[in-house]
C-alpha cells in the first residue's frame, strides 16, 4: 500500500469495563488506594531549574500523572504502529490532541476524549498509506472473550478495482492473554513484548507532551 503517512488513535472516555468486572468474586476488602508520588521526574529534566519553577509544576505534575495513567497505553501503540521514535510537535491547552513527528517524518495524532460515550468504548486506529489504509477497533479493555475490529483498504489505482478486507478475528479475552503472556515471559517462553526501554521512552514522550502543553 506504499508509504506510511499518518497514523491517528482516537481514544475517547467510555465504559471501559463493559460488565467485564461482573464476575469478580471478593471477600468485601476494600480496594487498596493507589499511592502517587510527587512528580520529582518533571523537575529531573535537563535544563530545568527545579527551584525557580517549583511552584508550576504542582498543576502539571498532576496533569503529567494523569495523561500517564489514562493515555500511556496509546503514546505506546503509536511508536508500535510508526515502527520508530517520535517527538510531539503539537500540544493545544485543551488537552485534546497530541500531534507528533515520527523520526522520519511520518505525521501522528492521538485525540484524547474529543467525545465521550457513557455505555459504548470506541477506541480506534487508522493507519494512512499511500494506497490505503489499516483501520482497528478495539473492544473494552476488560470486556470478556469479545473481538475487535480490523479493516484493510488497498487501492492500487491504475483501473484496478480496490479491494477492502474485514477478517473475522478468534474470541480473544485480552486481559487473560495478557496474563498468560506474563506467565509466559517469567517462565523463559517469551520474551517481554513490551521492554523496561519503551517504558522509559512512553514516559519521556508523555513528559514532553506536558510540558509544551502548559507551557513550562
Amino acid at each position: 500500500m506504499g508509504r506510511l503517512r499518518y497514523v491517528r488513535i482516537v481514544m475517547p472516555a467510555g465504559d471501559w469495563t463493559a460488565n467485564g468486572l461482573l464476575g469478580v468474586l471478593n471477600a468485601g476488602d476494600k480496594p487498596a488506594q493507589p499511592v502517587v508520588h510527587e512528580a520529582a521526574a518533571m523537575t529531573d529534566l535537563p535544563g530545568v531549574d527545579a527551584a525557580a519553577v517549583a511552584w508550576q509544576w504542582k498543576g502539571a505534575a498532576g496533569e503529567y500523572v494523569r495523561f500517564v495513567n489514562y493515555y500511556i497505553h496509546q503514546v505506546n501503540y503509536l511508536r508500535h504502529i510508526l515502527g520508530e521514535p517520535y517527538r510531539v510537535v503539537f500540544a493545544p491547552k485543551s488537552g485534546v490532541l497530541m500531534a507528533v513527528e515520527s523520526a522520519s517524518g511520518v505525521t501522528g495524532a492521538i485525540e484524547m476524549t474529543p467525545y465521550r460515550t457513557t455505555v459504548e468504548w470506541e477506541e480506534s486506529i487508522l493507519a494512512a498509506f499511500e494506497k490505503g489504509y489499516v483501520k482497528i477497533e478495539l473492544p473494552a479493555p476488560t470486556t470478556i472473550n469479545r473481538a475487535g475490529r480490523v479493516e484493510i483498504y488497498a487501492d492500487p489505482g491504475d483501473g484496478v478495482t480496490p479491494l477492502r478486507t474485514i477478517p473475522t478475528l478468534p474470541w480473544i479475552h485480552a486481559m487473560r492473554q495478557q496474563a498468560m503472556n506474563f506467565v509466559k515471559v517469567c517462565r523463559g517462553e517469551m520474551a517481554p513484548p513490551c521492554t523496561a526501554a519503551e517504558a522509559v521512552e512512553d514516559l519521556r514522550v508523555a513528559r514532553e507532551y506536558i510540558r509544551l502543553r502548559e507551557g513550562v
